[in-house]
């Protein structure tokens, strides 16, 4: 996804509805995130992310800051990775 992510764009595609906070539950962080993540991901792109790097820094960050979260606890790419296998 090659995009130049504006703030209305970040709101409009990745902003996390009282129903999807509800569905993502309280986990470990790095599962929260990864879960928003792959939730807005999926419809936008009509795909899950082939590569964890796919995802702009941009994005991860927005998602987690609605998760009153770092980016940061995305420590390991294989994490998202785990996370899409685990929904297929």
């Amino acid at each position: 996804m090659t995009r130049d992510w504006t703030p209305e764009s970040l709101i409009e595609h990745f902003t996390l509805s009282a129903s999807e906070l509800e569905m993502i539950g309280v986990n470990d962080p790095h599962n929260q995130l990864g879960k928003a993540l792959l939730l807005k991901w999926f419809p936008l792109e009509g795909r899950f992310p082939e590569d964890p790097t796919e995802l702009p820094e941009v994005v991860i960050d927005y998602v987690a800051h609605q998760l009153r979260l770092s980016g940061a606890v995305l420590e390991s790419p294989k994490r998202l990775s785990a996370e899409a296998d685990r929904f297929l």
